[in-house]
């Protein structure tokens, strides 16, 4: 069987899709997407599939640049990450339920 590639733009949609085309047969062994959130639960989705992911950027380089463009303050340099590592219980920690 070809081994082929699918492109598509969100984590949970792209494992779903790397799963039904593995499960119809499908021979997959890249993802490419626009951007990804760097979140360890879509890395580990990905390996457990053994399909590579390949992004054009990136949350760690989106929060850089926001930082020294002015986008973003310092101080929300160093929280959004957070945010990032852990966004459920960010969430509770900042009084969203």
């Amino acid at each position: 069987m070809q081994k082929s590639r699918v492109f598509i733009s969100t984590g949970g949609s792209s494992v779903a899709a790397v799963e039904a085309l593995q499960n119809a047969g499908g021979v997959l062994t890249d993802c490419l997407a626009i951007f990804t959130y760097e979140m360890q639960k879509a890395k580990d989705r990905f390996k457990e599939y053994d399909c590579n992911i390949i992004t054009l950027s990136d949350f760690s380089t989106l929060i850089r640049i926001a930082g020294e463009d002015k986008y973003i303050n310092a101080g929300a340099v160093e929280k959004v990450p957070e945010w990032n590592k852990n966004p459920v219980d960010w969430g509770k920690k900042i009084g969203f339920e």
